[in-house]
C-alpha cells in the first residue's frame, strides 16, 4: 500500500485534533497507523512510529509544503496540513500522491541503476527537481 492510500484509508475514521488517537478517532498521522495495523491485521495500539516510518519511507523525506512552500519532512507536513491548516485526510492523500506519481515518473525516465541512485539521493536532499509542486 503506497502512502497516499493508507492516508486516504484513514479517512474512514472520525478526525481529532491534538493526540494521534482518541477513542476511535485519529489524525492524519494515525490513520496511517490505523490503516497499516488494519492491512497487517494488528492492533494500530501495538505499532512502533519506526515501523511507520519503514513501511513508508516517502515520510522521512524532504517535500515543498504546499502552503509555506519550505522545504521540510513528508511527515512533519501531514500533520501540519492536519492540525495546523486544518486539511481533510482525502486533501492530505491527493497532495500526497502528486509527490507519488512524480516520483514514478522520474524512476520511469531513469535509464541505468546509476541513474536511480542518483535520484534516490536527489529525494534525500530534497532537491527542488524532485520535489517541485
Amino acid at each position: 500500500m503506497k502512502l497516499s492510500e493508507a492516508v486516504r484509508m484513514g479517512s474512514q475514521w472520525a478526525d481529532c485534533h491534538g493526540p494521534v488517537f482518541r477513542g476511535d478517532a485519529c489524525c492524519a498521522y494515525g490513520g496511517i497507523i490505523k490503516a497499516y495495523a488494519s492491512e497487517k491485521k494488528k492492533n494500530y495500539f501495538l505499532i512502533d512510529p519506526s515501523t511507520i516510518e519503514k513501511a513508508y519511507p516517502l515520510l522521512g523525506s524532504r517535500a515543498i509544503h504546499p502552503v509555506t512552500n519550505q522545504v521540510t519532512f513528508v511527515h512533519d507536513i501531514i500533520v501540519n496540513l492536519f492540525e495546523g491548516s486544518r486539511w481533510s485526510k482525502s486533501a492530505i492523500a491527493e497532495w500526497v500522491e502528486t509527490i507519488e506519481k512524480k516520483l514514478d515518473a522520474e524512476r520511469a525516465n531513469t535509464t541505468s541503476p546509476a541513474d536511480a541512485s542518483v535520484e534516490s539521493a536527489k529525494a534525500e536532499v530534497g532537491l527542488p527537481a524532485v520535489l517541485s509542486t
